[in-house]
């Protein structure tokens, strides 16, 4: 999206500058291009160290041996698009591995590529926290793909949708959950009508401090730049002090 701004604002610029003095169009063209080229490196920089960073993740799960079932974690859910629609989904996911291990705080990644995967992933009694990597809109994610890496298949894409109010009709087994993260788009689709967000249905009266769900849009920048502020307000007790579900769930903080 910065992207796409920024090349708009170039073609614009260079036609006020030449109206209006023919010199300051090059220094335009040098300014933009300038930070045009910075916005392309820091986006390659997200996509790469991101998707490095989830291949490195030994078992996709910290401490390796971890019991996911059992041990209060960290769930990092990852809804899978296909061709086109897979670039930057891991977006921002990088600042929460680095610091989770830093911390020693477990953790588990969650692939999914349909609903019923997804459903899963939130299933899990010990998922206590939940971030979610996707496409969507407010009221739920979206499974994108496409035949090949086209153009129409970006313009048009396949996709399918799990509304967040379908899982009101699940609530009996699916578990109330401590902080969950939306990072996907949050505006108001017109292909849906549905608009609750998942906080308000797997969070027990929820405060601000238990979510993260924006208005609007959201793009990998904005992504990125939220995790790492999010990071910096986490209160986990490390796997070396965490005790189980079994003996309840006192590694909550």
């Amino acid at each position: 999206m910065h992207i796409f701004f920024f090349i708009g604002l170039l073609f614009v610029s260079f036609g006020i500058g030449s109206l209006i003095w023919p010199g300051i169009l090059y220094l335009l063209f040098i300014f933009f291009g300038f930070l045009f080229f910075i916005s392309v490196l820091f986006l390659l920089f997200i996509i790469v160290t991101a998707i490095e960073c989830v291949d490195a993740v030994v078992n996709q799960q910290y401490p390796e041996n971890l019991d996911y079932q059992h041990t209060d974690h960290d769930a990092l859910i990852i809804v899978h698009s296909m061709g086109v629609h897979g670039i930057g989904q891991y977006s921002g996911i990088n600042n929460l591995i680095n610091h989770f291990i830093e911390q020693e705080i477990p953790f588990k990644i969650y692939h999914c590529y349909n609903p019923d995967d997804f459903i899963i992933a939130l299933r899990n009694r010990s998922a206590k926290y939940v971030w979610i990597f996707a496409h969507g809109w407010r009221g739920g994610v979206a499974f994108k793909w496409g035949e090949g890496n086209n153009i129409r298949a970006l313009i048009n894409p396949k996709t399918t949708i799990i509304a967040y109010e379908s899982l009101e009709k699940m609530t009996p087994s699916l578990p109330k959950k401590h902080f969950i993260a939306q990072l996907h788009c949050n505006h108001l689709s017109k292909r849906s009508l549905e608009k609750t967000p998942i906080p308000a249905i797997l969070i027990e009266n929820p405060s601000e401090q238990d979510y993260y769900v924006t208005d609007g849009h959201l793009d990998y920048f904005t992504i990125w730049f939220a995790t790492r502020e999010l990071v910096t307000k986490i209160k986990r007790t490390p796997i070396s002090a965490a005790e189980t579900n079994e003996q309840g769930d006192k590694n909550i903080v």
